[in-house]
């Protein structure tokens, strides 16, 4: 039951500030399978009757593409799916590989909302967007197998080569301020920043980078299929629906 009620709080507020980014989408009355929350929706979505999700579709198990085909599976794309139906719209994820500039898409009007396991932070809400949190995720330090390096803390990353998705709450928020605590150490931290979070992932397995920072939610299926272990990291933080905020 508990579930149930997030589920509808946040299909409420979605509804609420859903048509923010285009001033010409208006509420008007109408119905469909949502009933009076479908009447609520911009009346672009209502003759549509779809709502595009923007997502980075590359990080197991919140959003991915199943083995060997386009189709989109994970956490993200079933509580999608759900509010559709509460809704009574299908919801049409879109690939947007660029994670750093995918603020930027949802405001030039590519897609409806973000679903993308986004973390809700300040620096994000200063873009003129507003995020509905629905669950609080860690980060975590993926290190080579055995831990060679002994990494257990974001301190032992000085005088290391650190491999991160360009734009992600790991890059922003945890390794760039740690730069200038290691290069005031001494002992420099080279941070390698890549578009794709598969990408930063995969130099682990190469000698040059001996760590990985990443959403803790999607470390453990990464863990699945790869050699690198997983180390805890700092404070989680809330994952979110971005939408535009209303004037």
């Amino acid at each position: 039951m508990a579930r149930r009620s997030r589920l509808s709080a946040v299909v409420l507020v979605l509804v609420l500030v859903l048509g923010a980014c285009g001033s010409s989408k208006k509420t008007t009355a109408g119905s469909s399978g949502g009933g009076s929350l479908f009447a609520k929706l911009p009346s672009s979505i209502q003759s549509s009757k779809e709502i595009k999700a923007g997502s980075d579709i590359e990080y197991a198990p919140i959003e991915f593409f199943k083995e060997g085909t386009q189709q989109t599976q994970g956490v993200d794309f079933d509580l999608a799916q759900a509010m559709g139906k509460k809704l009574g719209v299908k919801v049409t994820f879109i690939d947007d590989t660029d994670f750093a500039g995918i603020i930027g898409a949802l405001q030039a009007g590519r897609f409806d909302v973000i679903m993308s396991a986004m973390n809700d932070n300040p620096d994000r809400r200063g873009k003129g967007v507003d995020f509905v949190d629905y669950f609080n995720a860690g980060s975590s330090i993926l290190v080579q197998k055995g831990n060679p390096k002994a990494i257990k803390t974001v301190d032992d990353l000085c005088g290391q080569t650190a491999a991160v998705q360009k734009g992600t709450t790991q890059d922003t928020d945890i390794l760039t301020p740690q730069e200038p605590k290691c290069q005031t150490a001494g002992k420099p931290l080279n941070v390698l920043r890549f578009e794709k979070d598969t990408d930063a992932l995969q130099q682990v397995k190469t000698p040059r980078p001996r760590a990985a920072a990443r959403t803790s939610t999607s470390s453990p299926a990464r863990l699945a299929s790869r050699a690198p272990t997983a180390s805890p990291s700092p404070r989680p933080t809330p994952s979110s629906v971005t939408l535009c905020r209303p004037a």
